[in-house]
């Protein structure tokens, strides 16, 4: 029997792949403690999977780390360059100080053994290891449910062996003594809320917790599946296109502001992009808004967004989703351009697009842009802008004839159906 407790949300692969093995081959009883968090002097340390029994406790670091490592006894050097410190020496660590921890709970369970083992999910990963402490690293294979259902790995033979009251006297103890942690927490972020979850990425608002009522926006990217180092340097390239775009852009006014691009430690699955967060309010919240817009707010959007689209332009930037959502109302009238995640970067190497597939579809969408992203041009945000033009004119009020007929005339050449015939943005401002 397999009894699983959950002590903490976590959604890491590497852990479910390696708990899901664990439930279809350990024999015997065996309890499962999912991310338990136990105190130390001055924090918490996580441990990502505890199981509980015939045999002792043995603590497991997991890691979905795909391709080459090659590891000593200090660091381990990841295929992607990345050095860490040995997971060995982590989980060890951790052991020792669960072990004064549980002791302290019941002195009886001195005597327990407690083992620090090393897990690789990650069917890819291959490991070249000098360390003398190797038999304690283990794949998802027969090797690892050996070593839990046997006395190969305990502290010491004389260590006392559990009946099935013993370990759920064990486990209650834990789960009375174990550390409640905040479910919400991403990295040195506090998660405020869900904004999206898609296919391509779940983003959140989140804030700092160094720095006072500083907020952020949080993109998760997650690889579904890795057969091969080029999958994962294919899919960083898409994750990375909003950063790689506003990274271009800095310096320049109306665009929101790039923090970091970072891999989770702990799996090669998953990725953050962080960025400025601006406030929800959008284009897209002002044209569905039952009230009427006064022209003063709409000729101001009007004016930022041709600088700012422009701007993009200039750096060698297409947008390529350029739609009411993406631009962001402050509260100073003024805007901020922002989801560049389809961008076109020009002196980019590479391009997430392939001939014949479209990657994104709408009202607002150029009509050869639906045919072929690749291809797509200046021109092609242009139409889109254009489009977002003639929804604010129709929503507003207060426009002179003068007024209407100088914005309906630049409409109209923004979105003619053939790209040759559009007019541009520098003629437009000028």
């Amino acid at each position: 029997m397999i009894e699983i407790i959950n002590c903490s949300k976590r959604d890491n692969i590497g852990e479910k792949l390696t708990l899901d093995f664990l439930e279809k081959n350990l024999v015997g009883y065996n309890t499962i403690l999912t991310n338990y968090f136990l105190p130390t002097h001055t924090s918490t340390l996580e441990i990502d999977l505890v199981v509980i029994n015939h045999f002792g406790i043995f603590l497991l670091e997991v890691k979905h780390w795909f391709g080459k490592i090659i590891a000593d006894q200090r660091f381990w050097q990841r295929e992607s360059g990345e050095s860490h410190e040995s997971p060995i020496s982590s989980i060890e660590r951790k052991a020792k100080v669960f072990h004064g921890y549980i002791s302290s709970i019941n002195n009886s369970y001195t005597n327990l053994s407690k083992t620090g083992i090393v897990v690789l999910s990650n069917k890819q990963s291959k490991l070249e290891i000098t360390d003398p402490r190797a038999n304690k690293v283990f794949y998802l294979d027969n090797n690892l449910i050996n070593a839990l259902n046997s006395a190969s790995l305990l502290f010491h033979q004389n260590c006392i062996r559990l009946s099935k009251e013993n370990i759920q006297k064990i486990v209650h103890d834990l789960l009375q003594n174990k550390v409640e942690i905040d479910n919400n927490i991403l990295g040195k972020y506090k998660i405020l809320k869900e904004i999206i979850n898609n296919d391509l990425y779940t983003e959140y608002q989140a804030e700092d917790i160094n720095i006072t009522n500083r907020k952020v926006r949080i993109k998760v990217y997650k690889i579904k599946e890795i057969n091969s180092k080029r999958d994962i340097e294919d899919h960083i390239v898409r994750f990375k296109r909003d950063i790689e775009a506003l990274s271009k852009l800095q310096g320049e006014d109306g665009f929101v502001v790039p923090y970091d691009f970072t891999r989770d430690p702990m799996t090669d699955d998953t990725y953050y992009l962080i960025t400025e967060w601006v406030e929800d309010n959008t284009l897209q919240n002002l044209l569905e808004s039952k009230s009427p817009l006064d022209w003063n707010l709409v000729e101001k959007i009007i004016i930022n967004s041709a600088r700012i689209l422009n701007r993009c332009h200039e750096n060698g930037v297409i947008h390529r989703n350029i739609s009411p959502e993406n631009f962001y109302i402050l509260p100073n009238g003024n805007i901020k351009l922002g989801n560049f995640g389809l961008a076109k970067i020009f002196d980019f190497p590479t391009t997430i697009t392939k001939a014949g597939v479209t990657l994104v579809t709408g009202k607002y969408v150029a009509p050869e842009q639906l045919k072929n992203s690749s291809l797509v041009d200046e021109r092609s945000d242009v139409y889109s802008l254009g489009l977002i033009w003639k929804d604010l004119m129709g929503k507003c009020i207060s426009i002179t004839a003068k007024n209407k007929k100088l914005l309906e005339g630049h409409i109209e050449k923004m979105i003619k159906s053939e790209p040759s015939e559009r007019t541009t943005l520098k003629d437009i401002i000028s």
